[in-house]
């Protein structure tokens, strides 16, 4: 979910009166990202943009805004123990540099167990194709 925040005037408000409620925005809005195996780019299978919406409002709180959030899908293989450096760049519709992200090597060994039913999966299913061709 992405983060919401406060902004100065709110707070800064809510400072002289205790029965205010905080005003919220989301912080940045989601454009695309980037996932890197070493310095290759790895393209997603698909890739995408969902929209969120926030409303709400009671005494403590006042939100009323939307923004996006990515889901992308990745080959079971995308990320893989001999990649070397595996990072996300997530940059925001605003501009400026990306958000880097990068994964430490217990992280990149993890993804590549839990995706290993899946690569399992797959190379069954050639091999089984591959056994039925005449």
């Amino acid at each position: 979910m992405p983060k919401a925040k406060e902004g100065f005037g709110s707070a800064f408000g809510r400072s002289f009166s205790l029965n205010s409620a905080a005003k919220l925005k989301f912080k940045t809005d989601f454009q695309t990202m980037k996932l890197f195996c070493g310095d290759k780019e790895v393209e997603p299978i698909h890739p995408g943009r969902v929209p969120v919406t926030v409303s709400v409002q009671n005494r403590l709180v006042k939100m009323d805004d939307s923004t996006y959030k990515g889901i992308y899908l990745y080959s079971p293989d995308a990320v893989k123990p001999g990649c070397g450096q595996v990072k996300l760049e997530i940059y925001s519709s605003k501009g400026g540099d990306p958000t880097v992200k990068a994964f430490d090597e217990k992280t990149v060994q993890h993804v590549w167990a839990d995706f290993d039913a899946f690569r399992r999966a797959q190379a069954t299913a050639v091999q089984a194709a591959s056994a039925a061709k005449p």
